[in-house]
């Protein structure tokens, strides 16, 4: 399939993002535990994926927001430490009988006997507390990696929900002083509500305060993204009338990564089912239409969002058509502040800034009447 939309993308469905893989590479390498914060639809998950596809090191990827309890994810991290050890479907054998699990796993594990023992007797322990559980298999994967000498990633996606998980004790602070010690271990924290992922690591009252290196994911740079999208047409054999065209369609679309591969996928198909080889301006106007249509309901969510915050939307609407702000300088930075960290907006500079969604701003301009 040409240019996926809605789940996570690799390899040669891969565009843009050079200087961030880099950056992102070499923290893994250095053993550098990061955040990683965007607005939403814009690709961490991807990104990160992508990074991993040549990397050595096992990994394991956790979304915070699928999950409802906090014991699936200390069993998540349990069963992929395991396996590591040689154990595979740790929780499902002990499950299906402790006695006959520890007889059976003692000839396959390649860890020290006693871990693997100790492991199955404390979550064995229904008695147990979700944090508990957590950090207890946060250290068991320190320990496991240690005594393997390997090196594991964990990627914790949308962190910013591991709050609302049950817990008996602050999380952050449990999680924080456990995994600070980690040194076969590196974490990276994904998040999609930016003033939340702000607040749990740049908040100087949060246990992650200065834990470690803060990356924000940017928009599509459209100058390297332009020639990308081209050669990959060119290899279906599908070439563009005027590449002036096909720039002013990314520069409408504000760089927006999963808008940008949605209009990108309609000119494909439209290529596609009408058997034409040579993409025109109206071929892209029509496509551009097609897919703002196609998340109107989603970018309604979103103006209902704003609405619920006093002078958002109001701002935002000034801001997409250009025209003057009436509030005051006070007011008006408190609601700048306010759409920067809801992820509407982003500040370029000085009293300069611009929106992360085109077609929000299209909506705004009135697009969609």
């Amino acid at each position: 399939m040409m240019f996926k939309v809605g789940k996570p993308v690799t390899g040669n469905d891969f565009f843009d993002r050079t200087k961030m893989i880099t950056d992102v590479r070499r923290l893994i390498v250095d053993r550098q535990d990061f955040m990683m914060k965007a607005p939403r639809r814009y690709g961490k998950t991807s990104l990160i994926k992508h990074v991993l596809l040549d990397s050595k090191d096992p990994y394991l990827y956790l979304d915070l927001r699928r999950e409802s309890r906090m014991e699936n994810i200390a069993e998540q991290i349990i069963d992929f430490v395991f396996t590591q050890a040689g154990i595979s479907g740790f929780f499902r054998r002990m499950k299906e009988g402790i006695a006959k699990f520890m007889i059976n796993a003692k000839h396959e594990v390649t860890i020290k006997t006693e871990i693997f023992e100790y492991s199955v007797e404390f979550f064995s322990d229904e008695k147990k507390k979700p944090c508990e559980l957590l950090i207890k298999a946060l250290e068991t994967a320190e320990q496991i990696a240690t005594e393997l000498n390997r090196h594991f990633i964990i990627i914790f996606d949308e962190f910013q929900d591991v709050s609302r998980f049950i817990c008996e004790g602050n999380v952050l602070e449990m999680m924080r002083g456990t995994i600070q010690h980690h040194e076969h271990i590196t974490y990276a924290f994904l998040g999609s509500i930016e003033h939340l992922m702000t607040d749990i690591f740049e908040n100087k009252k949060s246990p992650f305060y200065n834990y470690c290196r803060k990356l924000k994911l940017p928009a599509f740079d459209i100058i390297e993204l332009a020639p990308q999208l081209e050669m990959t047409f060119k290899k279906r054999q599908i070439i563009f009338e005027d590449s002036l065209d096909l720039m002013s369609v990314l520069q409408r679309l504000f760089g927006h990564p999963t808008n940008t591969m949605l209009v990108m996928q309609h000119i494909y198909y439209s290529a596609l089912d009408k058997e034409i080889r040579l993409v025109t301006k109206q071929m892209i106007d029509n496509a551009y239409e097609s897919a703002f249509n196609e998340v109107h309901d989603l970018i309604e969510q979103y103006v209902h969002e704003l609405k619920g915050k006093k002078h958002h939307y109001d701002v935002l609407c000034r801001l997409a058509r250009n025209e003057e702000q009436i509030l005051t300088a006070q007011a008006l930075n408190q609601v700048y502040k306010g759409l920067i960290e809801m992820g509407y907006i982003a500040h370029i500079k000085r009293g300069e800034y611009i929106l992360n969604d085109g077609f929000l701003v299209e909506y705004a301009k009135g697009f969609n009447t």
